[in-house]
């Protein structure tokens, strides 16, 4: 848009590399030369400056790292967590493994940003696996997002807990006038689009009226947990398979351990490591080392369901013990409120 280029032409000009701004459609900054369209520097490089261009790319090894995400902090310090394109490949196929019916003709209304790790990796290099077609919403505001489910019309939307209640709340809203079951369905495709069939909620206890809800109308609403350590998910609910309080099963390629308190511990291909706290360059830290393998403590306590699935009790951080001995676990009264 033509705020995001007045951004850049503004950090162009203090940068100390210069570096040229595409634009992917027209607007005035285009129009005055100040950026170009990127169709027309695509349609400017002949078939052999491109294969020169990418063979003087450095390839990275298997467990070099590629690229860092910071954490935000909100369980402690800021941390940077690496990964290489091996986290980075076995998380794609191991998240496939779990999707199986997605990838044709795939369409994702995306709302999250690419420093969200959701929003990085299942989003985007989703679809660059699936082949798919990949929206950016524009901004993350319910009503755009409303606004964008029925133009784009998806058949899969990634959300944290509120935008699916908000959801919800919508369809509730738009089928109450409706007599029959059919036009019921079809008050709630008015709201979802015609095409959504899936989705995953994440980042957050999601209410199981709210999936049963989806599940009702046609969308295979899943329900998920996972960490940026994790290049993403750790657990989630097969499609078919909810469980109510359930953040689902460990994704394949993943394991997972309980702590004597509950604590879950990771280890797999696609846990990534952290950058070294001291020092320069991409020295990384390994996590917890036992009995020949890393594991990654998660800071949160899980207890097991039927069937193999987990439910998040609390973070470790926030339970304690009262006067009588007794844990007390406040996301349980806090869900309350």
């Amino acid at each position: 848009t033509e705020e995001h280029l007045r951004r850049l032409l503004e950090v162009r000009g203090r940068a100390r590399v210069p570096f040229t701004l595409l634009s992917v459609q027209p607007n005035r900054i285009v129009d005055r030369g100040d950026a170009g369209l990127l169709a027309e520097a695509v349609a400017r490089l002949d078939p052999g400056r491109v294969d020169s261009l990418l063979a003087q790319r450095p390839r990275r090894g298997w467990d070099e790292v590629s690229t860092v995400m910071f954490t935000s902090g909100s369980t402690g310090r800021p941390k940077g967590v690496a990964f290489t394109p091996f986290n980075l490949v076995s998380k794609r196929f191991a998240r496939a493994a779990a999707l199986p019916e997605v990838g044709d003709d795939e369409v994702l209304l995306c709302y999250l940003p690419l420093y969200h790790t959701f929003g990085r990796y299942l989003e985007m290099l989703g679809m660059l696996f699936w082949r798919g077609t990949y929206v950016f919403a524009g901004n993350p505001s319910a009503e755009t997002l409303l606004a964008g489910l029925r133009q784009v019309r998806p058949t899969g939307l990634i959300g944290v807990p509120v935008r699916w209640s908000q959801i919800r709340d919508r369809t509730l809203e738009a089928m109450q006038e409706a007599g029959s079951d059919a036009e019921r369905d079809a008050a709630f495709r008015g709201v979802v689009g015609d095409r959504l069939r899936w989705g995953l909620s994440a980042a957050g206890y999601l209410d199981p009226k709210v999936f049963r809800h989806f599940h009702r109308h046609g969308v295979e609403l899943c329900s998920g947990f996972g960490m940026t350590e994790a290049t993403g998910g750790i657990t989630m609910s097969p499609p078919g398979d909810y469980a109510s309080h359930s953040v689902g099963v460990p994704l394949p390629g993943i394991r997972v351990r309980l702590a004597e308190s509950g604590e879950m511990q990771i280890a797999g291909p696609y846990v990534a490591r952290y950058l070294a706290e001291e020092g320069h360059g991409l020295e990384r830290v390994p996590a917890m080392q036992q009995d020949g393998q890393e594991w990654l403590p998660t800071g949160d306590v899980f207890r097991r369901l039927p069937g193999g699935h987990l439910s998040i009790v609390d973070r470790v951080k926030d339970i304690y013990k009262n006067d009588h001995g007794q844990t007390v676990a406040p996301n349980h009264v806090e869900r309350k409120f």
